[in-house]
């Protein structure tokens, strides 16, 4: 007996798809990606049906390319996302989101008291992970949030959400899959 596969999702020629993706968290991601403001095609599905996860959600975006830093902005709604960079309707390279040691100004803390609620003060939370759970730890007041729970921050004022030009994606990503990798870790947990 044979299965005949559907994409559910159409494929796209060049850009980026997220997978695996909690179906809970795709419309966080969208809004720490900021993906409702770009003019180039998005495709997204949720509660499609996963043999790893149950059920998912896939973003797919046209033409763009994501920064190793937005990369790892979806880690704490979605640690266990893959994001592939795609060229002529092949994958070319394929990426796990990493759960970086520190986040700022993606969420607002969740104290109402907190300096950041009151001031014109970029949020700043070290990730507490255990598990497959990830709680983040402010910086100034030291509450402890549920990612579940979190509350966006305004991300307009985050440069460079998408790299358009396919070229100086590679180039920012290195030629060496593993040096490419070396390259991302330290940059972004800052080491």
């Amino acid at each position: 007996m044979t299965v005949d596969k559907q994409l559910k999702v159409k494929a796209i020629e060049n850009g980026t798809a997220i997978d695996h993706i909690p179906s809970e968290s795709l419309f966080k991601i969208i809004s720490i990606l900021d993906l409702d403001k770009i003019g180039d095609p998005i495709t997204f599905g949720t509660n499609l049906q996963s043999r790893r996860m149950g059920s998912k959600a896939i973003i797919k975006i046209d033409n763009r390319y994501l920064a190793d830093e937005q990369i790892n902005r979806i880690a704490f709604v979605a640690p266990m996302a893959r994001v592939n960079t795609i060229r002529n309707y092949e994958v070319v390279e394929k990426r796990n989101v990493e759960v970086p040691d520190r986040i700022a100004g993606i969420v607002k803390c969740a104290n109402p008291a907190c300096i950041t609620n009151h001031q014109h003060i970029r949020t700043k939370f070290d990730v507490l992970k255990k598990d497959d759970r990830i709680s983040l730890r402010c910086c100034y007041c030291e509450k402890i949030t549920n990612c579940l729970n979190y509350d966006p921050c305004d991300l307009n004022d985050i440069n460079d959400k998408l790299v358009k030009d396919h070229s100086s994606h590679l180039n920012h990503m290195g030629h060496s899959s593993d040096k490419g990798a070396e390259q991302r870790r330290g940059r972004v947990t800052g080491r």
